[in-house]
């Protein structure tokens, strides 16, 4: 779980940075399992 939880820091921190706040709204919209 630990892998789990900072590849998906990581992944929320670049979200961020190039979509702006559009990002975590992706993310969530996208179902477990697809990433």
């Amino acid at each position: 779980d630990d892998g789990e939880s900072d590849l998906n820091i990581s992944g929320w921190e670049v979200w961020e940075g190039i979509y702006g706040k559009q990002g975590p709204k992706l993310i969530l919209s996208i179902p477990e399992g697809t990433i």
